[in-house]
């Protein structure tokens, strides 16, 4: 994934001076109310960019060819709609992930 971030400036009261983290689940419930994607990183928000048309297209490409390829199988392809957690506390928005796991719908 290619997306520069910054931070935003207050969240709730956190400034960026501020050195606490924050939890998934607050995250999560902050993230509901805002108008701007953002990823949780190192328990920060940080807001998230746009897309070039040809980074877009790249995407769209392998989106597509990945769904020929999984098609029948157990495995999904998500877009960037669907946040991944990692097991160091963050969360991403990747370009494309593959879910060959149990998908809860």
């Amino acid at each position: 994934m290619l997306h520069r971030s910054r931070r935003p400036r207050d969240i709730s009261g956190i400034s960026e001076a501020a050195d606490e983290r924050l939890a998934e689940v607050q995250f999560f419930a902050w993230l509901e109310l805002q108008g701007t994607r953002y990823e949780l990183v190192d328990g920060q928000p940080r807001a998230m960019v746009g897309a070039t048309r040809r980074h877009d297209r790249i995407v769209g490409n392998l989106i597509a060819a990945l769904n020929g390829r999984l098609r029948g199988g157990p495995c999904v392809v998500n877009t960037a709609d669907i946040a991944i957690r990692i097991p160091n506390g963050n969360s991403r928005y990747p370009d494309v992930s593959v879910d060959c796991g149990r998908f809860l719908g």
